[in-house]
């Protein structure tokens, strides 16, 4: 192992542990200061779990009536897997008495929970999207373009005598600026020839192209690029298109931020759907590790990029209704508030937890078996690059 690829790992694992830990902290702050709206008493801010605390890095004051000079502890601690704010109270008891300790979190109305334990999921969104922001409008918006960057060397547009360089001015003459014009028009063609306007160097000229209908299923994007979250066979040509980034107007980058929860919303839903797309679509630990490592040589504005899209990602996946996880806390406080606000019973609890855990390790094991999976593919399509010469890349020599 070289120096500069020691250098890269620990870089890599430096950014990675300073994005959790910023994701976190975000998080547990929508916790936080919601639950000293509701003057619950909050015990502990921790970033990191696990023991002992390594740095008491502030300690404010919460006024409470009847706890004078309380002082909340934000404490970081050695493992940076996750967080919480601690609200006392929070331990359900045989007896029920969790209902009665002063300002604690059972002590409050079950909407009033519901709002505390949402607030987290939702300061991970907008966490992401106040990041984005600034890059969008500064940076610009990274979109497929209507450059062709390579072919597939058996699809009808090579066949057609299209080109890498190419740029694809129209299709049936629909002007196409962006990847995703000429692809709508391409799979909504019905199989029947469509007319490109190509631009090669100096010259302009018009070339015949029939589509193809896949054999298979395949995402349908977006015009973002980015999978709906529905799946069907479609018409192609074979044509991959370069990736730039664009220069767009504040209004635009400000609905390009609004995009990025949307898009991942749909995709989630479309895997709680149809969990066989998981193989393409989901990844744990490994794949967020791996993901650093690619953008760590990137440049700042794609870390910030990086980090914010995982901090969205994971504001979601914190409202599924599987406890522990804050929607499924929710869910629990729901039931309650239907209940008149009485409690449910502690063995029914104590069996939602455990389902829950036992819901979450399997969905765990499953994410960390196919992020394997997915590393040994790599691996082997970078030791056998035999596929990727059916993509074209540049013009053959004749």
């Amino acid at each position: 192992m070289t120096i500069a690829t020691l250098g890269h790992y620990l870089l890599t694992a430096i950014v990675f542990v300073v994005i959790l830990v910023v994701l976190v902290g975000a998080h547990e702050l929508g916790h936080y200061w919601f639950a000293r709206l509701f003057k619950m008493k909050v015990e502990e801010f921790a970033i990191g779990v696990g023991k002992p605390i390594l740095w008491t890095f502030a300690k404010p004051k919460q006024p409470l009536e009847g706890e004078e000079d309380h002082v909340v502890p934000f404490n970081l601690r050695p493992y940076p897997l996750g967080g919480f704010v601690r609200i006392s109270g929070m331990e359900p008891q045989e007896n029920g008495e969790e209902v009665a300790v002063n300002h604690g979190f059972f002590s409050k109305a079950p909407w009033q929970r519901i709002v505390v334990l949402f607030a987290g999921p939702v300061f991970s969104v907008v966490a992401g999207m106040i990041a984005l922001l600034p890059i969008y409008a500064t940076m610009g918006v990274t979109r497929q373009v209507n450059t062709v960057e390579g072919l597939l060397s058996t699809g009808a547009a090579y066949k057609a005598g299209v080109r890498p360089g190419d740029k694809i001015l129209a299709v049936n003459g629909q002007p196409v600026k962006i990847a995703f014009d000429a692809i709508k028009v391409i799979r909504d063609s019905n199989g029947k020839e469509v007319d490109f306007r190509i631009q090669r160097g100096p010259q302009t000229f018009d070339l015949k192209v029939q589509p193809e209908y896949q054999k298979e299923a395949t995402p349908l994007l977006d015009e973002r690029m980015m999978p709906t979250g529905e799946r069907k066979r479609q018409y192609k040509v074979g044509l991959l298109f370069k990736t730039e980034t664009v220069k767009v107007s504040f209004p635009e980058a400000l609905l390009a931020t609004y995009e990025e929860p949307k898009s991942a919303l749909v995709g989630m839903i479309g895997l709680i759907r149809n969990p066989q797309r998981a193989e393409q679509q989901a990844g744990g630990v490994v794949t967020m590790v791996a993901a650093t490592s690619a953008v760590v040589t990137q440049g700042f504005d794609r870390i910030v990029w990086f980090a914010a899209l995982l901090s969205i990602s994971i504001g979601f996946f914190n409202l599924l209704p599987i406890p522990p996880l804050d929607g499924g806390q929710m869910l629990i406080a729901f039931l309650e508030m239907l209940r008149g606000g009485k409690r449910l019973p502690l063995k029914l609890q104590l069996a939602i937890f455990q389902t829950g855990f036992f819901l979450l390790i399997t969905l765990f094991v499953s994410v960390l078996f196919l992020d394997v999976k997915r590393l040994r593919e790599m691996n082997t399509a970078s030791a056998s690059p035999q596929d990727s010469r059916r993509i074209i890349t540049a013009e053959p020599k004749r």
